[in-house]
């Protein structure tokens, strides 16, 4: 089960990277929304948990810091990475899907 977690995490990541292009912007949002009250309820996200273990009621690692770190030798902290990826990134996914499906009239293959 330890293997298939970072195969999984990594699936989910880049399947909620792409949603603006398969899902309905509502399916995004929600998706998102969930995202960020996991974090605001548990300290993390709960793949990360599952992989990494806590430490001090947190994930030890974060999934996205510690493999971009691994394969791209990044410098930059844990801190710096996942601030850029929960306040910059994270937020641009709804942003993207709206603005495909709603203004330039985008047709996901899942809409609702």
């Amino acid at each position: 089960m330890k293997k298939l977690l970072p195969f999984a995490h990594g699936v989910l990541l880049f399947a909620s990277l792409l949603s603006p292009f398969w899902a309905d912007w509502k399916i995004v949002l929600v998706g998102f929304i969930l995202y960020e009250i996991q974090k605001l309820i548990l300290n993390g996200c709960v793949l990360s948990f599952a992989q990494f273990g806590r430490e001090n009621g947190k994930p030890k690692y974060h999934f996205t810091p510690y493999y971009l770190k691994k394969i791209f030798n990044l410098k930059a902290s844990d801190r710096v990475i996942t601030i850029y990826l929960d306040y910059l990134l994270a937020p641009l996914v709804p942003i993207v899907a709206i603005i495909l499906q709603i203004s330039f009239g985008f047709k996901p293959l899942i809409t609702i």
